[in-house]
């Protein structure tokens, strides 16, 4: 008998969760947006889930079992991805190994955690060990240092883009793909939430929100200087 925890929901609805704890015992002001797509017209186009992290973009695939990575390798669209980008060896492949993944559950007795891995090594794992994550903290804090994994907003948009042709779809407007909602995690305010249509709005409201870090933060420098002064 199938256990109920195996299923691909489940797991997705476990890593969201997730997802809010570290946010919060970070203790991080920052702009989130994590979309759950699966089950709707772009999960054909982009995956289960796309999101960003302080501007780092990304975009997951689950499957319930490592044993079922390669049944990605049934999905048309998904094959003409991997095979464009082993062949022709484009830019897009750099964007896709850092910020395109393929997730699943590693169980260990009662416990549980996930790893991710490249989407583009489904077929040859430990191709690019350094990009392989295990646990959902790990891979929130590997976003943060935005050197190592997640991609740009030019990035992502160019990567959708290519991710739109593979799905047949001859139209242009790659940006116009994503729409979702847009958190702002503030230990004040709590969570704030954004209704979006489209990358370009999501990227402006992350400037604007580094824009207010930084001007808080000049503020707060200048008034310890003037203190020191009048000391």
């Amino acid at each position: 008998m199938n256990k109920a925890y195996n299923y691909e929901n489940v797991q997705i609805g476990n890593f969201l969760i997730s997802i809010g704890y570290y946010l919060s015992e970070y203790n991080l002001s920052l702009p989130t947006s994590i979309n759950l797509l699966q089950q709707t017209p772009l999960d054909y186009k982009i995956g289960d889930m796309f999101g960003m992290l302080s501007g780092s973009f990304f975009i997951i695939e689950f499957k319930r079992e490592k044993q079922n990575l390669k049944s990605e390798l049934e999905k048309k669209q998904r094959v003409k991805l991997i095979n464009y980008l082993s062949v022709n060896n484009p830019p897009e492949k750099i964007i896709s190994r850092k910020s395109h993944f393929i997730c699943y559950p590693r169980f260990m007795d009662k416990n549980i955690d996930y790893t991710l891995q490249p989407y583009i090594t489904i077929d040859t794992p430990q191709q690019y060990p350094e990009f392989d994550i295990n646990g959902i903290s790990a891979f929130l804090k590997a976003l943060l240092d935005t050197n190592h994994i997640g991609a740009t907003f030019n990035e992502i948009k160019d990567y959708i883009k290519l991710l739109q042709n593979c799905a047949g779809d001859d139209s242009s407007d790659a940006s116009g793909l994503t729409s979702g909602i847009f958190l702002n995690f503030d230990k004040n305010e709590g969570i704030r939430y954004i209704v979006y249509d489209n990358l370009n709005f999501l990227t402006q409201q992350i400037h604007l929100k580094h824009e207010m870090n930084r001007g808080i933060g000049e503020s707060q420098d200048n008034t310890l200087s003037r203190g020191r002064k009048m000391r």
